[in-house]
């Protein structure tokens, strides 16, 4: 069963190889879009974020540190804006971006601003609604594009 205080036993760290048999486990559909989303290799894989180094991204003010991971054509990132962020670009990148702690102001280029706070998250397409973050408190994020 868990440890004291609800949490599972701790188990090795396991990474399932595409070849191997725990693939047949897998439903269909989720093996045929092994190129999009498992062409590392990898079905499975686990991220100690506190591991990745570290890169700093300048804004207009403020910066942000990205930890980055590519899981096959995934990219993972967490990122962590400085109080007083604002980015330097308008992306045109999609994403799925969740606040993890702080707040997040998204401007998009139609004037139009989506406040979020921790536990929220917005999803937006590649080349649909160009965007920008900033954040007056700081934040961290979770983005998968």
């Amino acid at each position: 069963m868990g440890q004291a205080g609800g949490r599972p036993d701790a188990r090795p760290s396991v990474q399932y190889p595409l070849n191997s048999t725990r693939r047949s486990n897998f439903p269909a559909s989720a093996a045929s879009q092994e190129n999009i989303i498992f062409d590392s290799g990898q079905l499975f894989s686990h991220t100690d974020w506190d591991a990745i180094e570290a890169t700093e991204h300048a804004g207009v003010t403020g910066r942000a540190l990205w930890r980055t991971k590519q899981f096959g054509g995934l990219r993972l990132r967490m990122v962590d804006y400085s109080a007083g962020y604002l980015a330097d670009h308008w992306c045109e990148r999609g994403h799925v971006l969740l606040v993890l702690e702080g707040s997040l102001a998204t401007e998009l280029r139609d004037g139009s601003v989506v406040q979020l706070v921790a536990g929220q998250s917005y999803e937006v397409a590649n080349n649909v609604d160009p965007h920008r973050s900033s954040t007056t408190t700081g934040a961290r994020l979770f983005i998968v594009d």
